[in-house]
């Protein structure tokens, strides 16, 4: 039920748009690199692979008012060359685009979690991760968003506990301090406290 209403406010505020293309531009740069290179290894590799294949045929064409004829590779070898540069051209521009789409889909949710991870070991755990419906790690948000209000309800029921021990010790009445009370609630708070299982030192 937490993590429903968690959702619906999630949902609620995705309407936002982020403001920068590159929010990581070292991480960004890094990867629309790499699909870059590999459409372009992958575009000169198959001119290598037609080139051998093709290397023992021959082919007669007609250019410039003549007719020619020779091997294969030899006489393709222009136009397959004026080819593969469109292609990586035009291809590379609609590639980069892309990847810069996709990669801040990526980037961004990075991003968010690094700020919020951040604000929680400063101590503040009032901070919420609010993603694009077509962002990736949404539903890892929704967990991170659900652990820190669990987190947060503990910790001000054990508030709560500390006050009500520090009401009974400093209480200047003439009831006696009730010592059953404090450790009910001592009983309370290590209840609470042995549901997390600590890292080892």
């Amino acid at each position: 039920l937490r993590q429903t209403k968690i959702k619906e406010k999630l949902m609620a505020k995705q309407s936002f748009k982020r403001n920068k293309v590159f929010i990581n531009k070292e991480m960004q740069g890094k990867y629309i690199f790499k699909i870059f290179l590999i459409f372009v290894i992958s575009a000169v590799g198959f001119t290598l692979f037609l080139g051998l294949v093709t290397s023992n045929t021959q082919t007669m064409v007609y250019d410039n008012y003549q007719l020619k004829m020779g091997s294969t590779p030899l006489i393709l070898w222009k136009k397959v060359i004026v080819s593969n540069w469109l292609f990586i051209v035009i291809g590379g521009v609609i590639l980069v685009i892309v990847s810069v789409i996709l990669t801040h889909r990526i980037a961004g949710p990075i991003f968010r979690f690094e700020k919020c991870f951040s604000n929680m070991l400063d101590g503040n755990l009032n901070d919420k991760i609010y993603l694009r419906g077509k962002d990736e790690a949404v539903e890892l948000s929704l967990m991170f968003n659900d652990f820190n209000l669990q987190l947060s309800e503990k910790i001000s029921s054990m508030l709560d506990i500390t006050k009500a021990v520090e009401a009974q010790l400093t209480d200047e009445g003439e009831e006696a301090i009730d010592i059953a009370e404090i450790r009910k609630l001592n009983a309370n708070l290590n209840e609470m406290l042995a549901g997390f299982i600590l890292m080892e030192k």
